[in-house]
């Protein structure tokens, strides 16, 4: 069953289709580029080595014009089309965020009293902007797997070449790379939900005793509140060293394949002449790096899963509550008075004004006339009467 999150990200996919699906074309332009490049450039060296070697004739006659023409063009292509695709994902991703961000703002201002006085400053400021920060990387990798899929048919296909041999031993490289890489970032998925809950500990931290500041300075609290603030801050460096370090142990495997794979496809290539041999090995190494922003995405996979889980949380408490008119929120409330010029207080008449659960009242006027009190005495209220709710059904 898929969440309120989930939703809201499928309305958002939809709405910024076209600029997905040109990222993706663009992204297969870059890995078939790609592919491209590294093996012709193999080729190209070692064929104009050999020819070299052979003797000032052979020399001559060989054409590198046409190589070294299709090596430009290959890398004007990448260079374009890896510039296309990232100004389209993050476009695609800036214009989602547009409209994610106000939907969870919405839901945290629509929060009942009593959720809404858990959330500190610091704690909504990490939901708003680091939990929903994280959501941008799931518009701007969309793109990835398609560019893998192009590097793979592109590779296997250039691999064969060399060798059918290679081509498979190729491919079962990348599978074994793709499930060892899962297994891994499974098991440093806590790794990645501590780094999330470690950061909005710190900004809730901080948050809370910058609105205290004044009072740390009067009792000289300020060395115990940048104690606190240390230990959350090594407590979020703990978290990101170790998630660093699971990542490092995914590079690792990463360049592990990548060398086994063109080792393998050099070795196995080699009856068919040094030249295929050389565009099988590099085509071989660059299939496999193309791989790189799946496993970006499987490490940052417990982070993301974090980010979801505290966002779902928000979005799930906003859709249990009533549903409101679209228009409740300008609603003028009937039989009410406003302060003249010379008058600082309100008429209502008893029974006549209902101020529904999720309209919005405005308090105008001058400074000191006692604003804020009805709020933080109707916060009060509500508190309270929710802590009774819950005694009388103990």
């Amino acid at each position: 069953m898929t969440g309120p999150l989930d939703r809201l990200l499928a309305q958002e996919r939809r709405a910024q289709r076209p600029l997905l699906a040109r990222a993706a074309l663009l992204a297969a332009v870059v890995a078939a580029a790609s592919v491209l490049l590294l093996g012709l450039s193999g080729w190209f060296i070692t064929a104009a080595a050999i020819a070299g070697l052979a003797g000032p004739a052979a020399a001559l006659a060989f054409n590198y014009m046409l190589p070294s023409a299709g090596i430009r063009l290959l890398a004007i292509l990448r260079t374009g089309a890896r510039y296309g695709e990232r100004l389209a994902s993050h476009e695609a991703a800036f214009g989602a965020l547009a409209r994610i961000r106000p939907a969870i703002f919405r839901a945290l201002a629509a929060q009942p009293a009593g959720t809404a006085l858990a959330f500190g400053t610091g704690e909504a400021t990490a939901r708003l902007i680091g939990d929903v920060d994280a959501m941008e990387m799931q518009f701007v990798r969309q793109s990835a797997p398609w560019g893998v899929a192009a590097a793979l048919i592109t590779g296997f296909g250039l691999v064969s070449l060399g060798s059918v041999v290679a081509s498979i031993a190729t491919a079962c490289c990348m599978a074994v790379l793709l499930i060892v890489a899962d297994r891994l970032a499974r098991r440093s998925a806590p790794l990645g939900k501590a780094v999330q809950y470690a950061a909005g500990a710190l900004r809730e931290t901080f948050a809370g005793l910058a609105d205290a500041a004044l009072e740390l300075r009067c009792f000289g609290l300020e060395p115990w509140a940048a104690a606190q603030v240390d230990d959350q801050s090594r407590a979020l460096a703990a978290a990101q060293r170790a998630q660093a370090e699971a990542a490092g142990w995914l590079d690792l495997l990463h360049a592990t394949a990548v060398g086994i794979a063109a080792a393998t496809a050099a070795i196995v290539s080699a009856g068919s002449g040094a030249p295929r041999a050389a565009l099988a090995a590099l085509a071989a190494a660059m299939t496999i790096d193309a791989g790189t922003p799946v496993l970006r995405a499987m490490i940052e996979r417990g982070r993301m899963r974090a980010a979801r889980d505290r966002l779902d949380d928000i979005l799930e408490t906003h859709e249990s509550a009533e549903t409101y008119p679209e228009d409740a929120s300008s609603r003028a409330l009937p039989n009410t008075a406003g302060p003249s010029r010379s008058a600082l207080h309100f008429v209502v008449s008893a029974g006549t004004c209902h101020v529904r659960r999720g309209d919005r009242v405005a308090l105008t006027g001058p400074s000191g006339i006692g604003k804020t009190t009805p709020r933080r005495t109707a916060a009060v209220v509500a508190a309270e009467h929710a802590w009774r709710n819950l005694a009388g059904r103990r």
